[in-house]
């Protein structure tokens, strides 16, 4: 039973250490805080495209 305990704790700890950074990141993502930026990048790429009637040659 002592085995038990240790093991899952052990699994617990390591789950816990490589998730913690994935859930951060998932975290900013998530909240949508750099939706802002990305519209601006958005807005700014349409604007910069090539103009009507030019040839791609």
């Amino acid at each position: 039973m002592i085995t038990l305990v240790v093991l899952v704790t052990a699994f617990m700890s390591l789950l816990h250490w490589f998730f913690e950074p994935m859930e951060a990141v998932a975290g900013q993502l998530l909240s949508l805080s750099g939706l802002g930026w990305l519209v601006l990048l958005g807005l700014i790429w349409l604007v910069a495209g090539r103009p009507n009637g030019q040839d791609i040659r």
